[in-house]
């Protein structure tokens, strides 16, 4: 497809299999709302549906480049060095996974079941599009990471888990 074409020339890689999964998740879940906005005595459609769809396929990068800094954020900011700190993070982690919605608590369960750890393995788990369940996790982990900083910083230093590399002073 000629969008793939032009953006591996300007240096993203972009492997075969997901080349499918953007073709898929744009008929199915874009193009029907997308096609209500083309007006036809601006341009032809082959022209304007080159970049709409160019368009979704960098915003999905995007997305997906987005998402897998916050999971390296949410990943390495709460280190855990004692026993007591295990139970305050493990109770803070109860309370902020309590105020995610349904759907985002079964996408981050499905997340950490997954044998790859993947989006496309919370999209098949959830019955979703691959899109949907990115919209999902990164809602939860945006939530869970500003949840567990806040309530980190309203806690005294000894009782708080510091991220890797920080001291007090």
């Amino acid at each position: 497809m000629a969008v793939f074409s032009h953006l591996r020339r300007g240096g993203l890689a972009i492997d075969e299999e997901a080349t499918q999964d953007f073709i898929h998740e744009f008929l199915i879940e874009r193009a029907p709302s997308a096609l209500k906005t083309f007006r036809p005595e601006r341009g032809e459609l082959k022209g304007w549906l080159y970049v709409v769809f160019k368009r979704f396929v960098l915003g999905s990068m995007r997305d997906r480049a987005r998402r897998e800094r916050l999971l390296l954020k949410f990943s390495g900011e709460f280190a855990v060095h004692s026993a007591d700190r295990n139970d305050f993070a493990l109770e803070e982690l109860r309370t902020a996974v309590s105020t995610l919605t349904a759907d985002e608590r079964r996408a981050i369960d499905a997340f950490l079941q997954s044998p790859h750890q993947s989006i496309r393995d919370v999209a098949r788990a959830l019955d979703v599009s691959r899109w949907r369940a990115s919209a999902l996790m990164t809602s939860a982990i945006t939530q869970l990471t500003t949840k567990l900083s806040t309530s980190e910083a309203d806690l005294p230093s000894t009782a708080a888990a510091k991220p890797h590399g920080i001291r007090n002073q």
